[in-house]
């Protein structure tokens, strides 16, 4: 009889406890499907709210600029590209990036008028931020610009021992004159065009 009663309580207590970790599973469940809900609701709203600006009167021409340009901008803005540098890594987003330098080090110059120096090729750098980016930044032979940097693009003339000759420029914010090569002088300017509205 005793070991009757020592077997129906260890079977009750195990089944008391299986119930007890049932119902907390249960309860974690239940708890995840309510937060999978509310992220599901915030993200229809905020679809609704997006289709909102882009259905609006099509008379507000700068709000349907806005409404077309804020994902590309937003999703360009938030990611960020690891880069490495003497002794550890720089974590930038492409937007920070104005135009990079080759040389030794490579120097990539920053929208704050800060420059940092990393160990990674020119080659290397331009393959991760057109991987990241979307086409804002250009190479040319020695630098890649960032095009949301570019003040003016021209076409300017000189004499030399008696001949004229032209050199494509990208004129940046901070002052900084990048020289175009011919042959990439049209893709950039094509590519500036379709940044540009």
């Amino acid at each position: 009889m005793k070991r009757v009663l020592k077997f129906l309580f260890n079977a009750a207590r195990t089944l008391s406890l299986v119930l007890v970790l049932g119902l907390l599973g249960l309860s974690f469940y239940l708890s995840l499907d309510e937060q999978r809900e509310r992220d599901f609701y915030q993200a229809l709203e905020k679809y609704e709210d997006r289709q909102a600006e882009f259905s609006g009167d099509d008379s507000d021409d700068e709000m349907g600029i806005m409404a077309i340009d804020e994902p590309a901008l937003s999703n360009y803005e938030a990611q960020k590209v690891q880069i490495p540098v003497k002794g550890g890594s720089a974590y930038l987003r492409p937007s920070q990036i104005m135009y990079i330098h080759a040389g030794s080090p490579v120097t990539i110059v920053m929208n704050n008028d800060s420059t940092i120096a990393t160990t990674e090729s020119l080659t290397r750098l331009d393959r991760m931020l057109q991987d990241v980016d979307g086409g804002y930044f250009f190479r040319t032979k020695s630098t890649i610009l960032n095009c949301s940097y570019v003040l003016q693009f021209t076409r300017e003339g000189s004499e030399y021992r008696g001949r004229y000759t032209y050199q494509h420029v990208a004129k940046m914010e901070d002052g900084e004159q990048i020289n175009v090569s011919k042959e990439k002088a049209d893709e950039l300017s094509e590519l500036l065009d379709n940044l540009t509205f």
